[in-house]
């Protein structure tokens, strides 16, 4: 069966399907020239932002079954998008399709008897853990808040619970599900036949057999974590890639979990990327009464090392302790740790600290900057040595009396997404403001032009945000940069909230619009002897551009191998392979080159359910190694992605001879790039056509190949 164009016809019956179920639950249509359009198909990055013909939200799973009978009647590509953090174009958007938004399918409902968390489909996994916290339980969710449940769950779901609970799916009691054939169903661990099938078949199985609207999880109770997010500067490496082994050959609690990032951003402005290690170190329980069963010594003790405190220098204690979880320290330097910044006690923990589990998923907005300081002056430390912390709260406006400003660095409010982006940030200015009645060292102002100047940064058509910090104060507001100061940068609009006068119309005065964002994973090409059916109609031009759909304006790609552990060769290799690829950035657009290695304990399948979608079995441990490239240009899309295989295969290669690799381990489909064959997410033949026939028995009409992903084909 052929893919059509989507006409007039296939518009005209979603509008009014829209129009009739308005009242019932919500429902809404776009048309492209809407702000709801842009909200609807709008993903992390533009690249994998396609420009749809149409948008649509319905409200129920009794709309939405009648939206994919639409769609089936006409056989049009559609697309469906939860949360809209996919990287793959085509995956959880579509070129000229109809893009269904499960936004309205929100709901997050906790059932206090039996333990078990009710989330929508559209639910973002920040509002599962507010949910969750109330209750004092947690689930196994994705590491980033802004990311959707749906195609983090649906994907397998390594989380930063793995090593103790295992994957996301291990954990889903029920799904309820739309078929193509516009049935609803309640599908679970305790369904039997054709319906127990249906519910192991979405364990891992991503939108090939319908469209899930919600998840039934099993919630497990929550202690207190400990931890840190730590920045570590790229001089620092051997030491990062020893603590990285130490942690592993030496740390066997499933508590602990630990993520490094060797990560190298291009800011605009500057000649060279800047090189960073990120270390997410979570301790999933309370902080050890016993110093030596504190965990993460190596990765404190390259903290203590980075920091040569004197008392109190230049009177910046009261400083830090008013600043709150930002440039210098894990906040608040709680009453504990009410001691001199020579104290011990301080200094070893510095960065680490004790918090609630849904604390712990801020933590990547309010990294600990791991710099250099001088022995004499904290405020000796050069703008570009702290160059890249995290953004911090509002508070007041700023004084029109502060004296004598001493220029100190520059903050960027981070996206949510692989470590920290340096895309559509919100530059702040830090100044450290002297002591009342102190001479400051460096008494010469500075224009807020010369200040952006020196930065290399510029206000990116929002405006610069200024913050002093003073003796016990911090205080911070936007500024307006001048319009004398140089500003190359790209402009990045400014969006119109719905009713703005600058907004077009929708067509129909019923069908109007609003919404939100995430998606499921998905989309690749076909292996070699399956059948070649198009995923999509060609894209019709749109009749205006649209420009920057993606939340950042930028491209990229996640990819991965899969490996068993990490030795200090694939470590090394790791880290080789982000320098090599960094040395790329300034001649083809680059803006960030960064390699995950993410270790688990060889147990975190020991307990997993059997008979999943996507293989995974005691006794047989495998986790992506992630690589995530940025870049601006869309002529450098082929020779970003060139390099992404060529960096995978070094790696691969690496990793097979350091015994720690197969080729037959099943790839990860949330970040694996969209030239995997659906044989290498799912394992090999047998059990794509185990699900193959499972896909027959639900989409006998093959709709759900008008989608984009890794689809598996019908099977007898």
């Amino acid at each position: 069966m052929s893919v059509q164009s989507v006409t007039q016809p296939v518009i005209t019956e979603l509008k009014e399907l829209c129009r009739v179920y308005k009242n019932k639950d919500g429902s809404k249509f776009y048309d492209i020239m809407t702000s709801g359009f842009k909200d609807s198909s709008r993903h992390y990055l533009s690249s994998s932002s396609d420009l749809a013909a149409a948008a649509i939200q319905p409200g129920s799973d009794a709309s939405l079954a009648e939206v994919l009978q639409i769609i089936a009647k006409y056989r049009v590509p559609f697309a469906v998008k939860g949360g809209g953090h996919s990287m793959t174009p085509d995956f959880s958007s579509t070129s000229g399709g109809i893009q269904i938004s499960m936004t309205r399918f929100d709901d997050i409902t906790y059932n206090p008897t039996n333990f078990r968390l009710e989330v929508g489909a559209g639910a973002l996994w920040g509002a599962v853990y507010q949910e969750t916290a109330k209750h004092g339980r947690c689930v196994v969710g994705g590491a980033n808040r802004a990311v959707g449940v749906a195609g983090f769950t649906l994907g397998g779901g390594y989380s930063l619970k793995t090593n103790r609970l295992g994957l996301g799916i291990d954990h889903v009691q029920g799904f309820r599900i739309v078929t193509p054939s516009g049935a609803i169903l309640d599908v679970s661990d305790e369904s039997t036949g054709d319906e127990l099938e249906l519910y192991q078949a979405l364990r891992g199985g991503a939108n090939n057999f319908g469209i899930v609207t919600s998840f039934t999880l099993n919630t497990h109770e929550q202690t207190s974590t400990y931890g840190a997010m730590l920045l570590i500067p790229g001089e620092k490496e051997p030491e990062v890639k020893q603590a990285i082994l130490e942690h592993i050959t030496t740390e066997k609690r499933k508590e602990a979990a630990l993520e490094c990032i060797f990560k190298y951003n291009l800011h605009p402005g500057q000649p060279s990327p800047q090189y960073t290690i990120s270390a997410y170190c979570v301790f999933d329980a309370p902080k050890p009464q016993k110093l030596e069963d504190v965990p993460y010594k190596a990765f404190r003790d390259i903290v203590e090392r980075s920091w040569e405190w004197k008392e109190n220098p230049a009177g910046w204690d009261p400083v830090l302790a008013a600043v709150d979880a930002t440039l210098f320290a894990a906040p608040p330097y709680s009453a504990e740790r009410q001691v001199s910044m020579a104290g011990a006690h301080r200094v070893h923990d510095m960065g680490f600290r004790e918090m609630s589990f849904e604390d712990l998923h801020v933590l990547s907005d309010h990294a600990f900057n791991v710099v250099p300081v001088g022995k004499e002056d904290l405020t000796s430390v050069p703008i570009e040595e702290a160059s890249e912390p995290v953004s911090h709260s509002d508070h007041t406006s700023i004084p029109n009396d502060r004296q004598a400003p001493r220029l100190f660095g520059l903050m960027a409010k981070t996206q949510h997404g692989f470590g920290s982006l340096v895309a559509n940030t919100e530059p702040t200015i830090i100044y450290q403001t002297p002591a009342p009645n102190t001479t400051p060292s460096l008494p010469a102002k500075k224009t807020l032009a010369e200040i952006v100047a020196e930065l290399g940064c510029a206000s990116n058509g929002g405006g610069v945000k200024l913050a002093l910090y003073s003796a016990g104060t911090v205080s911070s507001g936007p500024l307006e940069v001048p319009a004398d100061s140089e500003d190359d940068s790209e402009p990045i609009p400014v969006e119109e909230e719905e009713g703005d006068a600058c907004e077009a119309e929708p067509e129909d005065p019923e069908v109007d619009g609003e919404v939100e964002s995430e998606g499921p994973d998905g989309a690749a090409s076909e292996p070699a002897g399956l059948p070649q059916i198009p995923s999509k109609a060609p894209a019709p031009p749109p009749p205006f551009p649209i420009a920057n759909l993606g939340e950042t304006n930028m491209r990229g790609r996640f990819a991965c191998i899969m490996v068993s552990g990490y030795t200090s060769a694939l470590i090394s290799a790791a880290a080789q392979e982000a320098k090599r690829a960094s040395q790329l950035m300034s001649k083809h657009s680059g803006r960030q080159v960064a390699f995950d290695v993410w270790p688990f304990l060889p147990s975190l399948f020991d307990d997993s359910p059997p008979n999943a979608a996507w293989p995974h079995t005691p006794g047989h441990p495998y986790s992506p190694l992630i690589a995530s490239f940025l870049w601006d240009d869309l002529k450098d899309d082929e020779f970003w992605l060139n390099e992404i295989r060529a960096s995978l295969d070094t790696l691969m290669q690496v990793a097979v001879s350091e015994g720690v690799a197969r080729a037959d381990m099943p790839r990860y489909l949330n970040t694996s790039l969209e030239d995997v064959s659906v044989e290498m997410v799912y394992g090999g033949e047998e059990n794509v056509r185990r699900l193959g026939r499972v896909r027959r028995k639900w989409d006998a009409g093959d709709v759900m190949r008008l989608t984009g992903g890794f689809r598996i084909p019908l099977a007898e």
